[in-house]
């Protein structure tokens, strides 16, 4: 579970830890915590859900659901509006001639189309109903007539000479249009689709049309519904990269967070402490505080030769009351000093022999003022 780091929470400990914290800059709080901060993904993923739709890799998550669902769909899903709308976006020639021909013979359209059996010269009158009469004349002298329907279109004028099988006037045309479609079945409908293609680049076109351009979520929302973080990382799991999702994380922590992290670190962290001694001397004595909150504490560099040489020329800098003490209140300082350390921290064996001269200081019972 996330939480925020409170060991010191309420005492002089956490005073002091605080004043240590405070030593880095914010960018020395940043890289070590992105360094060393450590959190369970599932930690991330129940908490940070919306880092998880951020971290997606939608072009690759949508051309796998793209490739599977063309895999698993087939013709017999689809219904009459599918096919059609893909006759219309994919509309060709042979196509359209195909529609016609159906549409043709679904509603008894018929080409009424008028040819000359004779050769010979064109006159053109009108009969009652207001038809054309065609009478072609021939060098003979036969006449021969055709009633032009109110649905023909003439071809031909008066005067004019025809060949046998001339046509002298046609039905009207018939032109594709998109309204025919309606006029046809699913199965005719799929007989237009296969002058061209197959059901494989059909059901290829249809889910392409439905799902590119959609991103993850948007896929996800409308085939689950609304997603738990668990649920939603279990889906997408191997279109997430969790280092880039940890560091998204760790990105958008508050610097309080961090700050708070860092704090509680330098407790229990020996690289955090000798940083803040090579900062500056006088942190030695701040760190000392901190650490005689559990003498026993593993963690820490007190037993270090330079933190515990540190601490005996600082605590001498601090606790004397001239700028430059005497030699004989540098004595009793020091002795104080490396008396402290014995007692709280255990000395460093390299400075008790360092300043071993300086025993003597301590009464009979060795480091006993």
């Amino acid at each position: 579970m996330i939480t925020k780091f409170k060991i010191f929470e309420g005492n002089k400990v956490d005073d002091v830890a605080q004043e240590l914290v405070e030593k880095f800059s914010q960018d020395e709080i940043d890289e070590y915590y992105d360094e060393n901060y450590s959190i369970d993904i599932e930690e991330v993923v129940e908490y940070c859900p919306h880092l998880v739709e951020q971290n997606i890799d939608d072009d690759e998550f949508v051309k796998d659901f793209i490739d599977d669902e063309i895999s698993n769909r087939s013709y017999d899903e689809y219904d009459d509006y599918d096919f059609k709308d893909y006759i219309k976006d994919n509309i060709t020639d042979d196509m359209e001639e195909k529609v016609i021909e159906l549409y043709k013979n679904n509603n008894d359209i018929e080409e009424n189309n008028t040819e000359s059996k004779t050769s010979g010269k064109v006159s053109i009158t009108k009969n009652k109903k207001d038809e054309f009469v065609v009478s072609v004349t021939s060098q003979d002298g036969k006449i021969k007539k055709y009633t032009i329907s109110t649905d023909q279109k003439l071809l031909v004028s008066t005067g004019q000479y025809v060949e046998i099988g001339s046509t002298l006037a046609e039905g009207e045309e018939t032109y594709y249009d998109d309204s025919m479609l309606d006029d046809l079945s699913k199965d005719e409908l799929i007989e237009v689709i296969e002058v061209e293609t197959d059901e494989d680049s059909f059901v290829e076109h249809m889910v392409k049309k439905m799902y590119d351009g959609e991103d993850a979520m948007s896929i996800i929302d409308s085939i689950y519904g609304k997603l738990s973080g668990k649920e939603l990382y279990d889906i997408v799991r191997n279109y997430i990269d969790d280092d880039a999702l940890m560091t998204d994380y760790k990105d958008n922590e508050s610097d309080e967070y961090k700050e708070e992290y860092v704090k509680n670190e330098i407790y229990r962290e020996r690289e955090l402490q000798s940083k803040l001694l090579n900062k500056d001397s006088e942190n030695v004595l701040l760190l000392a505080e901190l650490f005689e909150e559990d003498s026993t504490n593993n963690y820490n560099i007190s037993d270090e030769y330079d933190f515990q040489k540190l601490y005996i020329e600082q605590y001498i800098i601090r606790e004397s009351d001239e700028e430059t003490p005497t030699e004989k209140e540098t004595l009793q300082l020091r002795a104080e000093a490396i008396f402290y350390l014995y007692k709280t921290f255990g000395l460093n064996s390299t400075i008790e022999d360092e300043y071993e001269a300086d025993m003597w200081m301590i009464s009979s019972d060795k480091y006993n003022l």
